[in-house]
Parts: structure tokens; C-alpha cells; sequence
């Protein structure tokens, strides 16, 4: 399921509940770079790209950071599948892999994982910095890595229960897209650690 708006999603998925939006942001857009996946598996080594051409400030494109993660990738995160290269990044390896790539990229981030998404996902995007969010299986992805840049909070029903959801990047499309936080099985994110 795709959900290109929350607040259509809402109205769809629970018609008759007052939906209220208490609060919506986001990284901007434009120095988030989108992408379209175009390796098999490549959704992490693409999320890798975006957030170091993202912490290159500009001095890097997503293609010329894509190519560095490739390479890196290359030398022991991804194997070959037929004559095809799979660029599948195993769980657990998202953070050493992506502080690879930032350091090849010469930019002053590295890179941490953790299973607290929620909370660290929402104080990284208000520090104006995006994440990676590895989703196990959830309603719209399974074993899907994205790139999380903005978030918007809802209160929904008359009782008032908060719903979450991440903007992203996808990788399946150049559009915007939302993740609903809840009902997700295994997941964990990504973010940038600024270098001191």
C-alpha cells in the first residue's frame, strides 16, 4: 500500500474518525535527495548515498555518492548472485557500511544504529538530519530500507490516539511517501553522528 498523503490515508482507512494533525515536520526536501532504486537489493547501499551526498552539504551528488557506496560495497558488503551483484546490507551492518561510505566521502558524520526508532528517528529529523529506517515487515514494505526526512503526528477518533508517520524516500519512486509508524515488525534506524 502506498500512502502518498496521510491525511487521505487517514480518512480512508478509519472513515468517520475526526483526524486532527498536531504537528508536521521536515528536513528539507531539497538537499534530501531523492532516488530510484536500480540494483537488486539496493536499497541500503541507495539510503547510503542519500544521506552522504545529504552530509556533503552539496559538494557531492547523490550519483557521485552512490558510486563511492557501490565500490564500497563491493569489497565485502554485497555478494554475487549469478552475474548479477546483490547489494544486500545484512542486518547489523547497516552502520559500519554506511560509516565507510561517509568517510570515503570525506564528510564529518559518522554513523550509529539502534532499535530505539521511534524516539531517536523523530530528534534526528528535528535536528534537521535524515535517517535510515530498516523495516522487517510492515503493511506497505518488507526487508526495505528508506531514507526518513520529515514526520507529521495526528491525533485520530474521539479519543485522541496519536498516529506517526515518516516522510520518505522510498526508492521505488521519485515522489514522497509516508511510512505509518505503527504495525511494523523489526525495525530499526540509521542516523548521522556529527563528528566532534
Amino acid at each position: 500500500m502506498i500512502i502518498s498523503d496521510p491525511a487521505g490515508y487517514l480518512a480512508s482507512s478509519r472513515p468517520g474518525q475526526k483526524a486532527e494533525k498536531l504537528r508536521s515536520v521536515c528536513v528539507d526536501g531539497s538537499i534530501v535527495p531523492a532516488y530510484v532504486i536500480n540494483d537488486q537489493n539496493g536499497c541500503g547501499v541507495n539510503g547510503a548515498a542519500c544521506l552522504a551526498a545529504f552530509a556533503s552539504g552539496g559538494a557531492m551528488t547523490f550519483g557521485e555518492a552512490l558510486n563511492i557506496c557501490k565500490s564500497i560495497a563491493l569489497n565485502g558488503y554485497s555478494r554475487l548472485r549469478g552475474s548479477a551483484v546483490d547489494f544486500y546490507t545484512r542486518l547489523g551492518q547497516e552502520a559500519p557500511f554506511i560509516r565507510k561510505c561517509l568517510k570515503a566521502s570525506s564528510v564529518p558524520f559518522g554513523a550509529r544504529s539502534g532499535l530505539f526508532v521511534k524516539s531517536r528517528a523523530v530528534r534526528e529529523i528535528l535536528a534537521g538530519r535524515p535517517v535510515l529506517l530498516n523495516i522487517g515487515i510492515s503493511g506497505q514494505y518488507r526487508d526495505h530500507t528508506v531514507t526518513a526526512y520529515g514526520f507529521e503526528e495526528w491525533s485520530v477518533g474521539e479519543r485522541g490516539r496519536k498516529v506517526l508517520f515518516f516522510r520518505i524516500r522510498d526508492g521505488y519512486s521519485m515522489e514522497d511517501r509516508w511510512l505509518e509508524y505503527k504495525g511494523i515488525l523489526g525495525i530499526s534506524v540509521t542516523y548521522l553522528k556529527p563528528k566532534e
